[in-house]
This record gives C-alpha cells, structure tokens and sequence, in this order.
C-alpha cells in the first residue's frame, strides 16, 4: 500500500480551505490507494467534480426550501430583515430532513402553511414553479460535472491499463523474436544437414 501522499490542490479558492472538501478529497483518494502523479491528479479532479455534484444537489434543495419559507413570510415580516425568512427556512429543512422540531417551531410551521392556505406538499409545488429556471441551470451544471467524472475515469482507466498493455506487448515481442531465432536456427540445422 502506498505512503498517504498529500496531494496538494492547485487552485486556492475558498471551498478548498474547507474542512469538509479536504476530507472529502481524502478519503476519495484513500479509496483509490492513494495514487500519485497523473493518476493521483485525476483522483483528485474526479474528487473535486463528485465535491460539486454533492453541492449543487444540496443547492437545489436549498434553493426550493428558501422560496418556501419566503412564500410562508409576510410582507410585514419582510421589512424585519432574512431573519424571519431563515427561521422558517430552517423550519422547514428540519421537517424535510425528519429532524425534530420544538413545538413552538412546530406550532409555528402549522400556522403559517395554514395562514397563507398551503400543505406542506402544494407548497412545495408552488415553490418549485417559481425556481424551475434556476433548478434548471442547477441541472445543467450536475450533468456538466457527471460528463467531467466520466471523462476523468476513462483518463485513469487508460492510465492504469497503459503499463498492462505495455508489458503485454513487450512479451508478445520477445515471444516472436526467440521464435524468429528458434526458426532461424532450425533452418540453418536444416541446411547444414543438406
């Protein structure tokens, strides 16, 4: 098994200092045995795309959540700030993620879906018309990143037969070459005996 190697990440942006990538990123790489050079890079590329497929699918969720608790904000409440607007956000991830909720925020919830004449499920619906263009895009980007892993894991299958195929046909070489100089001296003993 390979040393565990740190790979450093080229490019520093802000999710790179992430606690949460860099362990992301490392047990991607334990999971290939910690490779090294080109292949180790790949590993890591394959890491960051799947980081970002992670991202954007909890974006997406995000994204419908954040317009339900808007649409379950008043206008008055509004004026107060995103105070309001998170608390009901985190409301509501808390009851999609069945995640308890206090009574009071329980209470709370209740009132507002029936204040403003919503389910939990119609409201979701509604939410969703409002953000399907961003959702889209959201989409676009996941699949983006889905054809980017494809591509990086062709890269490294190539990379990891290229040494197999390498030593395949350098035997395949020496195989014919000692059975040229086998024919060949079959052939002088041919001749020599005429």
């Amino acid at each position: 098994m390979a040393d565990n190697k740190v790979i450093q990440l080229p490019i520093n942006s802000v999710y790179h200092e992430q606690d949460e990538f860099r362990h992301f990123v490392d047990d991607y790489l334990a999971s290939y045995d910690h490779p090294e050079g080109f292949a180790g890079e790949l590993v890591r590329q394959i890491a960051e795309c799947s980081w970002w497929l992670k991202s954007y699918h909890r974006d997406k969720e995000h994204l419908v959540l954040m317009k339900m608790a808007l649409l379950l904000v008043d206008q008055n409440e509004r004026f107060m700030g995103e105070t309001v607007a998170l608390q009901v956000f985190d409301q509501l991830y808390n009851s999609f993620t069945g995640q308890s909720l206090s009574k009071k925020d329980e209470k709370d919830l209740q009132e507002r879906l029936s204040n403003n004449g919503f389910t939990i499920v119609s409201l979701r619906g509604r939410a969703f018309g409002y953000v399907i263009d961003k959702v889209d895009i959201i989409d676009r980007l996941i699949e983006r990143q889905i054809k980017n892993i494809r591509l990086l894991m062709q890269s490294l299958e190539s990379l990891r037969f290229a040494p197999l195929l390498f030593k395949k046909m350098t035997l395949e070489i020496q195989m014919l070459e000692q059975k040229g100089l086998s024919d060949h001296e079959n052939l002088d003993k041919e001749i020599a005996r005429q």
